[in-house]
């Protein structure tokens, strides 16, 4: 019997009775803040709360799809400039609901994991420390020393090994594993991950890596390859959660993050659209004092790249609100504080925000909009940009 399937919208509440008890003790240790659920105040089943999070959510007895507000078509575009890489897919990604979407990218970084392998998997020199039965590599004289004694016929060497067990491929590995774990609906996307997985594992351990390893992963003429199939994975390891599930049973829910999305999009954007002479840069770390305790992380510095000067600095606010919040206007002041900028710009996913200015203490602290709901995003964001050279050219 197929599981009930409950479909909710990012930001929004709706009541259900489709949810178990078991379920509904797994969602509140599991998906606190980005999935809420309470009882109501009268009769009985659940009331589910979506915050900044969609996607599918596999339960033991159930399963949650939660849609996002912007239209499908939009929230791809909001990717291919948060994933650069992803751009090439253009075309070839279906993009009819975001399960849809997901699997296609699934699909896809099988695909090209796939191609990838056709080629010969990347291979590397490893140092390697180790008591063999013949001498290879170097002697290690300090190990020797210490086991003379034990009159062993094994020598302690030190080594390098030629492999392919190397992070390039354990990171591919490791996320087709995790994907092999979702609950993939197409057939034959389910069945291309597997034997994609099967392939990589021969190859690499199966050892968990974070975004922030294969962020820093460098390229060469032997392993620019590797970059679109990094960016998908990439992808993915930032928007996977944790394995959970009873009984044995493992589940891996797929969640994107909208907020990071979205930060990471208009970062991009603006690094693409901002006219000569500004320079954007994204997530610069500031400390307030001397001991660099206090530190603070800003999403988007703006300079002039000719005195290499902060002009600006900028903060994403994925939040639907008519006026910021108190606690966004001192945020964004502290990071204008830190930097010594004249501007600091608020922006948030729609147009419907006051655009007035504050000012403070000789800080001019300004809330734009984008309207990522717009039909021709392009144009949505040149009207950004074209707000914000107006502001750093008044001022």
């Amino acid at each position: 019997m197929p599981k009930p399937e409950i479909e909710i919208k990012e930001f929004e509440s709706r009541p259900t009775s489709e949810i178990t008890a078991t379920d509904a003790q797994l969602i509140q240790a599991e998906y606190s803040g980005k999935l809420d659920i309470s009882r109501p105040l009268l009769g009985s089943g659940y009331i589910l709360k979506a915050s900044g999070w969609v996607g599918r959510i596999e339960l033991e007895n159930s399963c949650i799809s939660i849609q996002p507000k912007v239209p499908i078509i939009n929230l791809f575009w909001m990717l291919e400039r948060a994933y650069k890489e992803i751009i090439q897919l253009k075309g070839k990604v279906d993009i009819s609901s975001l399960t849809a979407l997901n699997e296609s990218l699934m699909g896809i970084l099988a695909s090209k994991s796939l191609d990838l392998a056709s080629q010969g998997l990347y291979r590397s020199y490893i140092n390697c420390n180790d008591t063999i039965p013949c001498l290879r590599g170097r002697i290690d004289i300090n190990e020797i020393l210490k086991t003379m004694r034990n009159c062993s016929p094994n020598l302690p060497c030190n080594f390098q090994e030629h492999t392919s067990d190397i992070l390039e491929n354990r990171a591919i590995t490791w996320v087709l594993w995790s994907l092999s774990r979702i609950g993939i609906k197409r057939d034959e996307i389910r069945k291309k991950v597997f034997r994609t997985f099967h392939i990589y594992s021969g190859a690499a351990d199966i050892e968990r890596v974070s975004s922030e390893q294969l962020r820093h992963v460098k390229y060469n003429r032997l392993t620019e390859r590797y970059r679109l199939v990094h960016a998908l994975c990439l992808f993915f390891l930032e928007n996977m959660g944790p394995l959970h599930g009873p009984g044995g049973r493992e589940f891996v829910p797929f969640l994107i993050d909208m907020e990071g999305v979205y930060e990471k999009y208009v970062a991009e954007a603006l690094k693409l659209k901002m006219p000569h002479p500004f320079l954007v840069s994204k997530q610069e770390t500031r400390f307030f004092d001397d001991s660099r305790w206090l530190r603070i992380r800003i999403d988007i510095v703006m300079r002039n790249s000719e005195s290499n000067k902060i002009i600006a600095v900028l903060d994403t606010k994925y939040k639907i609100h008519e006026m910021p919040d108190m606690s966004d206007i001192f945020q964004i002041f502290s990071y204008a504080q830190s930097t010594g900028a004249n501007n600091a710009i608020l922006i948030y996913p729609w147009t419907g925000i006051d655009e007035k200015p504050y000012y403070f203490k000789g800080c001019r602290i300004i809330p734009l909009g984008i309207d990522v709901s717009n039909e021709d995003m392009d144009k949505a964001e040149n009207d950004l940009t074209e707000k914000i050279v107006k502001i750093l050219e008044e001022h």
